[in-house]
């Protein structure tokens, strides 16, 4: 019974996952038709960082032969860390800041492409993940802080804190998990591991909000002043 159990909650956390995975891609189609306005460059890669993620979750992972799974682990941590690095490329001014994002991406590729040509593979791309993790975290934190001491209205109105909170919490929410799924036992680790699509879920939705929002505060029915923010646009 509790195999049965175990395997009808796997399956019911991946559905939802891979239904809420399209949400956000469908969410931002239908507001770049509507809107037909230029689009913040952050968001276009975020939404093509989506319709990575549905077409791994729904296609490669269910369909393309575990031998190839792998590079798909380790191509998919690069992107989803190039995706991050660009959303905060994009949405920040400080040069600087934008200098140390290039550095760490390169670093991240260079550290990742060696790590999937040497390195032993199990189940999971482990430690890549670590990194990208932390480094996630880090970056984030500052990016937060710049976003309050640059603007009077609230952090959470903001998209970006939307996306950015969804990052984090997938991430940090899955972090031991995917640490430690190459040194437990198979039979431990799938009592755990829908876990994973719960935070998977949770990204999803809060990107979705940041893209709604984003559209809402491009279409407000009253004229926007020449200093407002329109987090939607360039």
């Amino acid at each position: 019974i509790c195999y049965i159990w175990q395997i009808f909650m796997r399956e019911l956390f991946a559905n939802i996952a891979r239904i809420t995975d399209l949400l956000p891609i469908l969410l931002f189609i239908f507001f770049a038709i509507k809107g037909r306005k230029q689009i913040n460059k952050g968001y276009w890669v975020i939404f093509f960082y989506c319709c990575w993620v549905a077409l791994n979750d729904i296609v490669f992972f269910n369909y393309v032969s575990e031998k190839y799974d792998k590079l798909l682990f380790s191509s998919f941590t690069l992107i989803e860390y190039a995706a991050f690095t660009f959303l905060l490329w994009y949405n920040t001014e400080n040069k600087k800041f934008q200098s140390i994002l290039i550095l760490l991406l390169v670093a991240f590729g260079l550290f990742i492409i060696p790590y999937y040509i040497f390195a032993p593979f199990k189940l999971i791309d482990s430690i890549p993940i670590g990194i990208e993790t932390i480094l996630v975290i880090s970056l984030s934190v500052y990016a937060l802080y710049e976003q309050v001491n640059n603007s009077v209205e609230l952090i959470y109105t903001k998209p970006l804190f939307w996306i950015i909170t969804g990052l984090l919490i997938y991430l940090a929410g899955s972090f031991f998990i995917y640490l430690y799924a190459n040194s437990v036992p198979y039979e431990e680790l799938v009592k755990f591991f829908h876990i994973t699509y719960v935070f998977t879920s949770i990204k999803s939705i809060f990107i979705s909000i940041a893209f709604w929002m984003a559209y809402n505060e491009t279409h407000r029915t009253n004229t926007p002043k020449s200093h407002d923010y329109q987090p939607f646009l360039n």
